[in-house]
């Protein structure tokens, strides 16, 4: 790999991945457990273009914000919730602690939506083709359209809210890289929130054990915030809660 002078920090970085000297959760990287080439294509080829695509490209900006420093820091509070590397498009990349997705694909929470009123932000870290919204484990993974089927409710980076291929709703307000989009959940209504400043365009109907979903293609970055939002939440809901803790 080769780098400029002012850009060593990362090849350094992966040079300590890769020896073992930074097995640290603040650094876990993970990575889909197989690559699908195509039918005629060459599964080697494949893989290499893949490898050196996702790891250099994707994962440069992916870590952007951690800092290399040979001391980390600690988080101010303990956070149960992260995306599921159980379940995740083939070719998405999921880093910063659980946090931070990218490549292409989509991936879902651990846990599910099973309090009265939840509540979750999404920040747009770098703009690309992008989805975010809910979907139950029955949904495609390996693609980056927010509600392309029945188990999938998502606001879209085109402005389009979508369920079952079809529109919903079509918002003005579109989100650009550095917002945050919020998002709330009572069982009866999805509802979207863009900066705090809601779209007013209410989706019902979700049915089945829904969970958090972040689409991400064409370079686009999403980091989860599950607590210590950037904005306050409606009245009434609140952040993500694991089951046991509603017992």
């Amino acid at each position: 790999m080769h780098a400029l002078r002012e850009e060593i920090e990362f090849p350094q970085f992966l040079l300590s991945a890769g020896n073992g000297t930074l097995n640290s959760t603040e650094y876990e990287i993970y990575l889909a457990d197989e690559c699908i080439a195509p039918p005629d294509g060459d599964i080697a080829e494949e893989v290499s273009i893949y490898t050196s695509t996702m790891m250099f490209c994707c994962l440069r900006s992916c870590f952007d914000g951690l800092g290399f420093a040979g001391h980390q820091t600690t988080h101010k509070e303990d956070n149960p919730i992260n995306l599921d590397t159980s379940h995740m498009g083939h070719e998405v990349v999921i880093v910063m602690n659980g946090l931070r997705a990218c490549g292409q694909g989509c991936t879902l929470t651990n846990v599910p939506l099973v309090q009265s009123k939840s509540y979750f932000e999404v920040k747009i870290r770098q703009d690309g083709v992008w989805a975010v919204g809910l979907a139950t484990r029955s949904t495609d993974l390996n693609t980056s359209t927010g509600g392309n089927d029945a188990e999938s409710w998502a606001l879209n980076s085109t402005g389009i809210i979508r369920h079952n291929k079809e529109e919903v709703h079509k918002v003005q307000t579109l989100a650009q890289e550095g917002d945050i989009i919020g998002i709330a959940f009572d069982h009866i209504e999805l509802n979207f929130y863009v900066n705090g400043k809601p779209l007013e365009a209410p989706v019902m109907g979700i049915k089945g054990t829904v969970y958090p979903a972040l689409y991400v293609d064409d370079g686009a970055i999403l980091d989860l915030i599950p607590q210590e939002f950037a904005h306050i939440p409606p009245a009434g809901f609140e952040k993500i809660m694991v089951e046991q803790s509603l017992l």
